[in-house]
């Protein structure tokens, strides 16, 4: 098929929205073991290994990976960056992370792929915790602020822009702005309802509803980001404290440049990867490049985005 041909077809298609859709979570522990929680039953299988020791979070990104950074053991230097395959737990190491931290943290990642890092660090007999912007693809962190709360291990973004997070050392779920390092206390009272003293991680659908996983029975909490309200799911037995959780997002693979539409700028960017033969054209996966991959493309266009 030529480019003029496909273009008359692909063209009609564009427009389509990408609308992510939560499903189960994703569970790190310390030990890097990487398992699947189930929100609605309790139950949890465990996928493998990822040899990651001492992650301390976990997200989804757009591209259908897993992004975890691991900690320095109670020694204030840089962090590891890792991609994690969410089917069989491979990992690939990234960047050492131009970041400086010592204690646990989180991860949430934005819709154009950078994310947000928060790792804690003492400063003699006092704790804070730095907020970073990171960049996925090379490590490169540019610190935005830091807060005067120290071990916070739950992170995630709401839908107008705010950071949200947890700390043992605060009453309850907290807003942060991430232009002034400004707080709120959405809720007071977690540790008190649940005896909570840790945390495991967070992780949010759609900006709006989010899910906690804290203290060391890797309790479940449904928390709604604007109003504080909160309620109890699950316990989950795994052995030792899960540091990260990720809700299950279906990625998009027509979404070529990952901006969360599929407009002419998918079609333009798919017809230059399939002229110059890159991996990004080869939808069938079979290393060639022909009609299959563009038909398997235009039907991935056409189902448009989850």
């Amino acid at each position: 098929m030529s480019q003029i041909g496909f273009f008359a077809i692909a063209s009609a298609l564009v427009g389509v929205s990408s609308i992510s859709s939560a499903g189960d979570l994703f569970a790190i522990r310390d030990g890097g073991r990487l398992n699947l929680l189930d929100s609605s039953t309790g139950s949890r299988s465990l996928i493998g290994n990822t040899g990651v020791q001492l992650a301390s979070s976990l997200d989804m990104g757009r591209d259908g990976m897993l992004y975890t950074h691991s900690r320095p053991n109670g020694v204030l230097s840089p962090a590891s960056l890792y991609q994690i395959d969410p089917k069989n737990a491979d990992s690939t190491f990234i960047a050492e992370l131009s970041a400086d931290i010592e204690f646990e943290g989180g991860l949430t990642i934005r819709d154009d792929g950078m994310a947000y890092l928060v790792g804690g660090r003492a400063i003699g007999s006092l704790f804070e915790s730095a907020i970073f912007l990171i960049d996925l693809s090379t490590g490169a962190a540019t610190e935005l602020g830091v807060l005067d709360i120290g071990d916070i291990n739950g992170l995630t973004l709401r839908s107008d822009g705010m950071l949200v997070a947890w700390s043992q050392f605060m009453p309850g779920p907290f807003t942060i702005d991430p232009g002034t390092m400004e707080t709120r206390i959405l809720f007071e009272g977690l540790g008190d309802i649940f005896n909570i003293d840790t945390t495991g991680g967070m992780d949010s659908a759609e900006g709006e509803q989010a899910y906690l996983l804290v203290g060391a029975d890797n309790t479940l909490i449904s928390l709604d980001m604007y109003s504080g309200e909160m309620s109890y799911m699950h316990e989950y037995s795994v052995g030792e404290q899960i540091t990260g959780i990720a809700l299950a997002v279906e990625n998009c693979p027509a979404d070529l440049t990952g901006e969360g539409d599929l407009n002419f700028l998918d079609v333009s960017a798919f017809l230059v990867a399939f002229g110059n033969q890159e991996s990004a054209a080869d939808f069938t996966d079979e290393g060639d490049f022909n009609f299959l991959d563009v038909s398997a493309f235009l039907n991935a266009f056409g189902s448009g985005c989850p």
